[in-house]
């Protein structure tokens, strides 16, 4: 007879590691519509109810990274954060709560860890 895996204590180290490296952040859905209809060139609205708040470890492009890739611009991160959820994509931003409140762009998923039934992590690329 064959075991189960426990993804949930895959998820488990996963989140102990981030938490111990990382530091609070929010991720956030951009909101595509403007707060006053008449004049979109003032913005959208703030989106308070897709929030998410988990913790994130801000991590540098390595050189070689930088030259392999004409996408990666001089500030960018690289940012490693579970979240148990699949529909984050370039469409969320991420608030620095843990730092300095600065706001990130996502421009990439780079990679998104789903071993099983658990979303274990994704690794974005954010762009201030």
């Amino acid at each position: 007879m064959s075991e189960v895996f426990d993804y949930a204590e895959l998820q488990t180290v996963a989140d102990d590691l981030i938490a111990c490296f990382g530091r609070e952040i929010q991720l956030r859905e951009n909101q595509s519509t403007p707060a006053d209809p008449l004049k979109p060139w003032q913005g959208s609205a703030p989106n308070t109810s897709g929030v998410i708040t988990t913790q994130g470890a801000f991590i540098d492009f390595t050189v070689k990274q930088r030259a392999d890739s004409s996408s990666i611009q001089m500030k960018d991160k690289q940012l490693v954060f579970g979240v148990q959820t699949s529909e984050i994509d370039t469409e969320w931003e991420v608030i620095d709560t843990g730092k300095d409140g600065q706001v990130w762009k996502i421009v990439e998923v780079l990679e998104q860890v789903e071993p099983g039934p658990l979303t274990v992590l994704y690794t974005v690329q954010v762009r201030i």
